[in-house]
C-alpha cells in the first residue's frame, strides 16, 4: 500500500529513546551496507525476494527527472551493538505556504531486522524539521506502523499491486512451502486458462516442510487455482472464501486448511519489477 501521514497527527504511544544510533550515509557507503542489511531483513518473509546486482544498480539509480522536484536520495543507517539492524531512503520536497514551512518527505524505502530497529527508524522519519506530511510507497497493508500511533486512525492508506501469483506447477509449489499445522489435504484446483495445470492434488505438509502429488482420492476442498495461489504465501482468507461459495467442503476441511496455509508473518514483496 501506498501510506500518508499529517506530521501534527504523528505521536507514538511509546516514547522509549532507541538503544542504538542513526547516521546518514553516502551513497558509496550505502550501496557496501544497505544489500546487506536487507538480506537479513527480509529473511522469512512470505513473497519477498533477493536481489541480483543489477537490481541493486536499478534501486541505486537515482536520476533528477525521477524526483519531481525533491533532493536525491538521503540514506540512514540504524546500528546497535556494532550492527546495522535497519535503514531509511528518502527524500524531501520544499514546500512554502503563505511563508511557512509544509515540506514533504517521501519514504521510498524502510527496512529493520526487529521491531527495536523499526521503531527509531520511525520515529527518526517523523522528528525531521520542517516537515509537515510524510508520504511511504510499497508499505504492507498491515504496516506495525499504525501500532506505534497514538492516533492510528491518521495513518491513511491506499491498497496498491505489488505481486502477482499463477500456478503452473500446482504440486511444486505446495511442496515448496512449509505449513503452520501438521495435515493432509485432498485438493481439486481447477484452472480455466490453463486446465492441465488443474486437477486433484494431495497435500501432506507441516513446519518443517511438504510433499505433493497428483491422486484419483475424493477431494477434501474444491478451489479455483486463483483462490488457492491467494492463500499461498500464508494470507489464507479460506474460510472467507467458502463462506462465499468459492471455495467448496465440509467445514472441518475448511477449518483443517485454513489452519494449514495460514502464517504468522504477512507476506509482502519488496522489489519492484
Amino acid at each position: 500500500c501506498e501510506m500518508s501521514l499529517d506530521r501534527a497527527h504523528a505521536a507514538f504511544t511509546d516514547r522509549r529513546p532507541p538503544e542504538g544510533r542513526l547516521r546518514q550515509l553516502g551513497e558509496a557507503e550505502a550501496r557496501e551496507i544497505i544489500p546487506q542489511v536487507y538480506a537479513r531483513a527480509i529473511a522469512g518473509v512470505p513473497g519477498s525476494m533477493t536481489r541480483r546486482p543489477a537490481d541493486w544498480n536499478l534501486y541505486f539509480y537515482d536520476p533528477e527527472h525521477w524526483r519531481e522536484g525533491s533532493t536525491a536520495h538521503r540514506y540512514v543507517l540504524y546500528e546497535r551493538g556494532g550492527e546495522a539492524a535497519g535503514y531509511v531512503v528518502y527524500r524531501q520536497k520544499e514546500v512554502w505556504e503563505q511563508g511557512l514551512a509544509r515540506n514533504e518527505l517521501r519514504v521510498g524505502d524502510l527496512q529493520a531486522v526487529d521491531g527495536e530497529a523499526f521503531q527509531a527508524l520511525w520515529g527518526y522519519c517523523l522528528a525531521i524539521d520542517l516537515v509537515a506530511s510524510i508520504k511511504a510507497w510499497n508499505r504492507p497493508l498491515r504496516d506495525p506502523l499504525a501500532l506505534l500511533l497514538a492516533d492510528p486512525r491518521r495513518l491513511q492508506q491506499t491498497r496498491s499491486d505489488q505481486i502477482w501469483l499463477r500456478f503452473v506447477d500446482v504440486a511444486a509449489a505446495l511442496a515448496a512451502r512449509r505449513y503452520a499445522a501438521e495435515g493432509d489435504l485432498v485438493l481439486e484446483v481447477s484452472d480455466g486458462f490453463l486446465p492441465w495445470a488443474g486437477g486433484r492434488f494431495l497435500l501432506r505438509g507441516g513446519p518443517d516442510g511438504a510433499e505433493c502429488a497428483r491422486t484419483d482420492r475424493e477431494p477434501d476442498l474444491r478451489i479455483p487455482s486463483a483462490d488457492l495461489a491467494s492463500a499461498y504465501l500464508g494470507d489464507a482468507r479460506l474460510r472467507d472464501l467458502a463462506w462465499l461459495g468459492r471455495v467448496q467442503g465440509a467445514d472441518e476441511a475448511v477449518a483443517r486448511a485454513q489452519r494449514m496455509f495460514q502464517w504468522p508473518v504477512a507476506p509482502r514483496c519488496t522489489v519492484h519489477f
